[in-house]
């Protein structure tokens, strides 16, 4: 399975910022919870505070240009420490859920079983995670703005 995208990881929110902050600035509203989370991640860290416990990373999506076109994280202190999936082309969410099944496998965190944001990038993301590990699919109470 090939895709024009590409995935990027982050440990450090300032990092995140440098390569996709002008993204998460043009649409306010559709990247708050992004932007807000990490922007309080970079003070936090800059204050000295130590790295959680739980899993704490993004991952930039680049489309075959180099363009930014998504933000996504993994920082919920809580568990499941729910999937941050935003708006992305089918091919761009599976390979999301690969770098992050990756990721997971390597830095020993809880396994993926929860992601929200943009159904139909959610949707892919779920469908390519149950792929790989098995499982089975449930969904909760879709949330929008009005």
């Amino acid at each position: 399975m090939t895709s024009a995208h590409s995935v990027e990881l982050f440990d450090d929110p300032a990092a995140v910022l440098d390569v996709a902050g002008d993204l998460l600035a043009a649409e306010p509203v559709v990247s708050s919870v992004v932007a807000s989370v990490t922007h309080h991640a970079v003070r936090l860290f800059a204050a000295g505070a130590p790295r959680p416990g739980h899993p704490m990373w993004w991952a930039v999506v680049r489309d075959a240009d180099g363009v930014v076109v998504g933000v996504s994280m993994r920082t919920m202190p809580e568990a499941p420490h729910t999937v941050w999936v935003p708006a992305l082309p089918d091919d761009a969410a599976r390979l999301l859920a690969r770098a992050a099944l990756d990721r997971t496998a390597r830095a020993g965190d809880p396994p993926l079983t929860s992601a929200n944001g943009s159904i139909p990038a959610v949707r892919a993301f779920t469908e390519e995670t149950l792929r790989a590990t098995g499982g089975t699919l449930g969904e909760g109470r879709p949330d929008r703005l009005l």
